[in-house]
């Protein structure tokens, strides 16, 4: 087992102890989504930005997954949640 790179007093997260929020508006990206992480994460799925906001809001994720979305861009939802140094957007 590696060393602890954790500071003390700090505890290492498990998987299990990560909450991730998936915003998509496709019902198979979210089931496949369930399918892949749900296992192994606490994952929260919400059908669309608006509900996703709301969930974030309540829930305090430790990541977000969303589609992109032109009209309503991960950016604009970071830029609605996040303060600018929280928010890392990855485009695939």
């Amino acid at each position: 087992r590696p060393p602890s790179t954790a500071s003390p007093g700090t505890r290492r997260m498990s998987r299990s102890d990560v909450k991730i929020l998936a915003i998509d508006d496709s019902s198979s990206i979210r089931q496949y989504l369930r399918w892949m992480l749900g296992g192994h994460y606490h994952l929260v799925l919400a059908a669309s930005g608006e509900e996703g906001l709301s969930v974030f809001r309540a829930q305090s994720p430790d990541i977000v997954l969303t589609s992109y979305d032109p009209q309503h861009s991960a950016d604009s939802l970071a830029a609605r949640t996040l303060s600018p140094w929280e928010a890392v957007t990855v485009r695939l």
